[in-house]
């Protein structure tokens, strides 16, 4: 009988970790490649998106056109790729912002 292979990590996984990586980047001048969504928020696009090589997905809510109830699926899948996302608010508004923050939206 083969042995299975134990080498998962034993740390817990830090959420935050992609969007201090992706500011520390912004901050030391690197240039980076993202992708803007305005239609359609899938998680598969998600995958695309990684495998083309983008460094970052900007969601586009002002002029998007989308409601919010996929946003936190879509946001999970970037995050769960590794994938930093931000977005684009249409006007400052607190319970707006903070249901981004709480999806995962990284700036």
């Amino acid at each position: 009988m083969a042995k299975a292979n134990n080498t998962r990590s034993t740390k817990p996984h830090d959420p935050t970790a992609i969007g201090r990586k992706f500011k520390r980047n912004i901050k030391q001048g690197k240039p980076l490649i993202g992708a803007m969504v305005i239609e359609y928020l899938r998680p598969s696009i998600v995958k695309i998106f990684r495998n083309a090589g983008f460094d970052f997905i900007f969601i586009e809510k002002e002029h998007g056109m989308f409601d919010g109830s996929e946003l936190p699926d879509f946001v999970l899948c970037a995050r769960d790729n590794g994938i930093p996302v931000i977005s684009k608010v249409g006007e400052l508004n607190r319970p707006e912002i903070a249901r981004l923050l709480d999806a995962g939206v990284v700036a």
